[in-house]
């Protein structure tokens, strides 16, 4: 949806647990064209982390981008693969 020269970027930031479908609806109300979460996703929660790994694939744009952060545990990486 960006207009010429506006780059629409969601930024989502220390979830540390607390994602849920009200999120995923506002994310998707925004309509970015980009989507970055920058860490401190899941504190060990891996199904948190698979449940950001498919609301990225059903994004429209598919432009959604993890940094993983030092809450984030290495079982959090082989979901993101």
């Amino acid at each position: 949806m960006a207009t010429e020269g506006v780059l629409r970027l969601v930024l989502v930031g220390d979830v540390h647990g607390q994602w849920d479908s009200d999120d995923e609806r506002a994310v998707e109300f925004l309509q970015p064209d980009a989507t970055l979460f920058v860490g401190d996703i899941g504190e060990e929660a891996v199904p948190l982390v698979e449940r950001i790994a498919a609301f990225a694939h059903r994004q429209p744009t598919r432009n959604v981008a993890v940094q993983l952060g030092n809450h984030d545990a290495c079982e959090d990486l082989r979901v993101l693969d």
